[in-house]
């Protein structure tokens, strides 16, 4: 397969894993080859990297791709394009040359990858691709789908979402900050002011709010029925901490433990896996929360302030477990505000074992999130 088809099909697949890209951009990266060792993988990846990617929130979508399609063919397939014995290269280089953006660029790349598939007519086909690489997923459809109906591919495709949707979730809630620190007009030293230009209001003073940054005490249930739920919110609760004073985060079962220096050391998006091997979570292996909220009164009650706001992240399912919801009614008395995040549609709350019914009493707000986009909705309302 030529170098000039493989960067497309790389291209491709960037964008079909959620990375914005550009004609313009791709027109970058093919000039910054020309100025570059292809042999050098270092130097290739850091080529493409730089030209390509443009917010790190995508890094992990952009080493997924970059290592499906070039780890394990350094250095001998790239010195052997590197030579210029390709017939490729040449189209590479013409078309960093002739630059352009926009619909001339795409179609620019157009009859590039056309005639690059006329001259590699044996190359794999669409057909011979690995199936995430031939998947296309409607974002809204799988945004919208809910938690304990994903399969492990459509887990897989909305991992990759996750930056899309934590970058989203971060703009939301920067409007929503900049709209409430705006006060009103200061009339006294308006009217002050416009004495200088004959009673004149040419220079309109505000009153601005200060609003305190507030401490965030993230409780995340993370069992086998609600994890993957849970997983995505420590990921979201985690891309808003420029918003928070501080952000800490406790995992439970039955038992209940800190994880915010885990957060700190492992990336949100490859969670799975980790918490339950490294923290303290399980004792007898069902769920409890009774026993857990009294563990994180018990340990970390002094903790607590009027600046500090709770969000619980569960189903409430207890396992017939005494719930201790007057040990929530204490955490929220010393708390700002208490928000429960239940993965469940309200139907099902308080059906079964379910008793959210105890808890919500004691909580500012309960919200049903059953898939990511409600769970997006909801955090943006904090």
């Amino acid at each position: 397969m030529s170098i000039f088809k493989m960067i497309h099909r790389f291209a491709g697949d960037l964008r079909e894993e959620g990375l914005p890209l550009s004609p313009d951009e791709l027109v970058q990266c093919y000039r910054a080859l020309q100025l570059v060792d292809w042999d050098v993988e270092e130097v290739y990846y850091t080529t493409l990297y730089a030209t390509l990617v443009k917010d790190h929130l995508y890094d992990q979508i952009f080493n997924k791709v970059y290592t499906r399609h070039f780890r394990g063919m350094m250095p001998e397939k790239l010195a052997f394009l590197a030579s210029g014995e390709d017939p490729d290269r040449a189209a590479v280089l013409a078309l960093g040359d002739a630059g352009g953006s926009g619909a001339g660029a795409e179609n620019s790349d157009a009859e590039g990858l056309e005639e690059s598939e006329k001259v590699h007519a044996g190359a794999e086909t669409p057909e011979k691709r690995p199936m995430q690489a031939r998947t296309r997923w409607l974002p809204r459809e799988l945004l919208d789908k809910h938690f304990v109906s994903l399969t492990s591919e459509e887990l897989s495709a909305l991992e990759q979402l996750l930056p899309v949707v934590a970058k989203r979730l971060v703009s939301r809630m920067i409007k929503k900050r900049t709209k409430q620190l705006t006060g009103t007009i200061n009339y006294r030293r308006t009217f002050r002011q416009s004495l200088s230009t004959g009673g004149i209001p040419l220079d309109l003073f505000t009153c601005r709010r200060v609003r305190e940054k507030p401490v965030i005490f993230a409780l995340c249930d993370v069992s086998t029925s609600v994890w993957e739920f849970s997983y995505f919110s420590l990921a979201l609760v985690h891309s808003l901490e420029r918003f928070f004073r501080r952000v800490r985060s406790f995992a439970f079962v039955d038992e209940l433990d800190e994880i915010t220096g885990l957060l700190r050391r492992e990336k949100p998006y490859a969670l799975r896996g980790t918490v339950l091997h490294h923290a303290r979570v399980v004792q007898e292996g069902r769920t409890n929360y009774g026993n857990s909220l009294k563990s994180f009164w018990d340990r970390y009650g002094k903790d607590l302030s009027p600046q500090s706001y709770l969000l619980i992240f569960g189903d409430a399912r207890n396992n017939w477990h005494v719930g201790e919801e007057e040990i929530l009614a204490k955490i929220s008395g010393k708390v700002k505000r208490t928000y429960w995040f239940n993965p469940e549609d309200k139907k099902s709350w308080n059906t079964g074992d379910s008793i959210i019914y105890k808890y919500e009493k004691n909580c500012h707000r309960t919200y049903a999130c059953p898939n990511l986009s409600e769970l997006e909705q909801a955090l943006s309302s904090l």
